[in-house]
């Protein structure tokens, strides 16, 4: 018996090893980390004089008149509902200050991605905002809003809440998980983001991903098993998990991975994380840029029609793999892509970091090109994107009142474009020369980080001679 219990704690320890695998990892919980019609046009800007009271009327009449001037410029574009219901959306989101003129109010979200580092098959995690105590919100598969989502790969779970202004307590539960609380802030036309994965490593450390932790089958709120000398618990988890593989008992509880079977697999993951505890993710916030408009240029076009250029703006598995419309051009400098954001008027568009997500198919990741910044106040701040971190200025335009523009591949293909300040951003356009296909240039997400907490971006690689 004796020989076995060693027997089956070293090929634990080895399966654990293997699932360590750095790169991996990288790519499972760093990959990031808040879209409908790709044929939209720029809307009319809306201008109000600061000495002229704002109404709910003048509010009206400008957006009727924002709607007149489109259908006007644009009565050969066959999308005109789309671009009606984009107003709509921006008008919804606005209330009225007589005194101190447009203001923007609203709800906030949160948005929780939970990487399955140690693959779970058929989790549905319940998740539930608790505020002075009490219950407000709970999302599962089968208890959402219609303003709620949740979006499941194979690896991957996205939860989207939108909440009221507020600071609320996080709590993640399900089977055989240490339930996860956290505090949250929410803030209105902010998208606080965090990052969980349920399997400890390392290279936890460098990141601002949490730890979930899964392998607690005998419910006592941690992970147990037998220390360096050999010792346990009778009632510890790793030594229940060796009794049941001994014993060949089946009981959903063992089965921690769902493949319907209780093995060397399921003890694997107690061992990888036993002794450890939560640790909280860091939440990112970001500008709720879900309802601004996207387009791609006269010469762009995107191959997977299953999804829409508005999926980059949201908080999902989705991504956009752009090409030229002639496809047997290879994109070059002189045949870039293009897709341009223009964010919604009026909200809060302040932002210290723009960061442009890549899909998993590293072969279609962005490594040439230009990010081109339109501010408020008319300025243009264009940076190269360039493996270099050494600070770019823009070509374009005077930017004396901005440092240090920096556009920077990150090791797992994130391009970051830092400013060392918040800037009024209005529009982004993306222009990509090169990529290792030179074919398609794959975006899974786009977000505007307002740097009220810094990002650590991907860890470097060291890879020995």
């Amino acid at each position: 018996m004796r020989k076995t219990l060693k027997f089956i704690l070293a090929i634990s320890i080895i399966l654990t090893l293997i699932m360590s695998n750095v790169s991996v990892l990288a790519e499972n919980i760093l990959n990031t980390l808040p879209n409908k019609n790709d044929d939209t046009v720029d809307s009319a800007d809306t201008q109000n004089s600061n000495d002229v009271p704002v109404t709910n009327e003048i509010i009206e009449d400008e957006l009727n008149e924002e709607v007149q001037n489109e259908i006007k410029q644009d009565e050969s574009e066959p999308n005109l509902s789309s671009k009606q219901e984009s107003i709509n959306q921006k008008s919804a989101t606005y209330s009225v200050d007589e005194n101190n003129g447009r203001t923007v109010t609203g709800n906030g979200k949160l948005a929780v991605q939970i990487d399955l580092r140690l693959p779970s098959k058929n989790v549905d995690f319940s998740i539930k905002l608790k505020k002075d105590g009490k219950c407000v919100k709970e999302i599962n598969e089968g208890q959402k809003s219609d303003k709620d989502e949740i979006k499941r790969t194979d690896t991957t779970l996205y939860y989207t809440v939108e909440l009221s202004e507020g600071i609320y307590t996080l709590e993640i539960s399900q089977q055989n998980y240490v339930t996860y609380t956290q505090e949250i802030e929410i803030k209105a036309n902010t998208i606080s983001n965090i990052s969980l994965t349920n399997g400890y490593n390392d290279i936890l450390k460098q990141t601002q991903v949490g730890l979930i932790l899964l392998g607690d089958i005998n419910n006592d709120g941690k992970i147990t098993g037998y220390d360096e000398n050999g010792n346990s618990q009778p009632n510890d988890d790793e030594a229940q998990m060796i009794d049941a593989i001994h014993k060949g008992i089946f009981d959903k509880k063992y089965d921690l991975n769902g493949d319907n079977r209780v093995d060397i697999i399921d003890l694997s993951y107690i061992t990888n994380n036993k002794g450890k505890n939560q640790i909280d993710a860091v939440s990112l916030e970001s500008v709720d840029a879900t309802n601004s408009t996207v387009a791609l240029s006269k010469n762009t076009d995107m191959l997977n029609t299953e999804v829409t250029v508005q999926d980059i703006l949201k908080n999902n598995d989705k991504y956009i793999s752009l090409q030229l419309k002639d496809p047997t051009l290879n994109i070059s400098e002189e045949n870039a892509v293009e897709i341009s954001i223009d964010l919604e008027q009026n909200i809060q568009t302040e932002t210290k970091e723009i960061t442009i997500s890549p899909s998993k198919n590293p072969e279609n990741n962005i490594e040439g090109g230009s990010v081109i910044v339109e501010t408020d106040n008319g300025n243009i701040i264009e940076a190269t994107i360039s493996n270099s971190s050494k600070i770019l200025y823009s070509p374009v335009a005077s930017i004396s009142n901005i440092e240090n523009i920096i556009a920077k591949i990150e090791s797992d293909g994130t391009i970051s474009v830092n400013f060392d300040k918040k800037v009024a951003v209005k529009r982004v356009t993306i222009r990509v020369t090169a990529t290792k296909s030179n074919k398609l240039a794959d975006i899974a997400k786009v977000e505007f980080l307002n740097g009220n907490t810094e990002r650590i971006g991907a860890p470097e690689m060291v890879i020995p001679n």
